[in-house]
């Protein structure tokens, strides 16, 4: 059986990689013998630290390298970090570094997405696939314009594929009235779909009615740590 996980994997963000952990122990405790294919943005480093297979989660987005830490390396307090950030120039730097990478990163992924290639990637992901986990550490909101295109892709995907879609411990934001079409597509489409919390199950039923029901944050299930 092969399973494909969607979720906010490979960011660099160690509450998803939390999540991630946590999805990926509990769908071998169910099915022991799956075969997991993750999309990731840094497929690498998820391969190597989960002994999975990964594909990219965006066609053409190179991959962020994930920061490894110096064992050497003497740990920085907090008190040391905070009067460095308090230098204007350093502040500044960081900020405008920062800055252009987003900038980068939204252009490609804009490129990506208006050549039509997004839904077309997670068809070939899908066709050998029994079915689709979007996990926790997805947070699903509608606060960036591609919102729609994204997430009723993976719907459109799942539907050409014919692959079941399953949503677990997913938490949901719709803090304006864009990108909802996407988003009700997506978990109208789900068979199964559980919310990390109150406030992301009540944004659902606000929006579009009863779509699935509060379950767990993915990252505090017991027995992955």
């Amino acid at each position: 059986m092969r399973i494909v996980v969607f979720g906010n994997y490979g960011s660099i963000n160690y509450g998803d990689e939390a999540c991630l952990a946590a999805t990926l122990h509990v769908l071998k405790g169910i099915v022991p013998s799956a075969e997991f294919h993750v999309a990731s943005k840094y497929p690498e480093h998820t391969r190597r630290t989960y002994g999975v297979q990964a594909f990219p989660r965006y066609p053409g987005i190179p991959s962020v390298p994930w920061p490894s830490p110096e064992p050497s390396a003497p740990p920085q307090s907090s008190l040391l970090k905070r009067a460095v950030k308090s230098i204007p120039g350093v502040v500044a730097a960081h900020e405008f570094a920062q800055t252009q990478k987003r900038r980068a990163k939204r252009k490609a992924q804009k490129t990506a997405l208006q050549e039509g290639g997004l839904e077309e990637h997670f068809c070939q992901q899908l066709l050998k696939a029994d079915c689709v986990v979007l996990g926790g550490g997805e947070a699903i909101l509608n606060d960036w314009p591609d919102a729609a295109y994204e997430y009723g892709a993976l719907a459109n995907a799942c539907e050409t594929t014919e692959t079941p879609l399953f949503c677990l411990g997913i938490g949901v934001s719709l803090a304006t009235d864009a990108g909802l079409g996407g988003i009700e597509k997506l978990l109208r489409s789900s068979r199964f779909t559980t919310y990390r919390d109150s406030f992301s199950c009540e944004q659902v039923a606000r929006r579009f009615g009863e779509l699935g029901a509060i379950g767990r944050d993915m990252a505090f299930v017991p027995g992955w740590f």
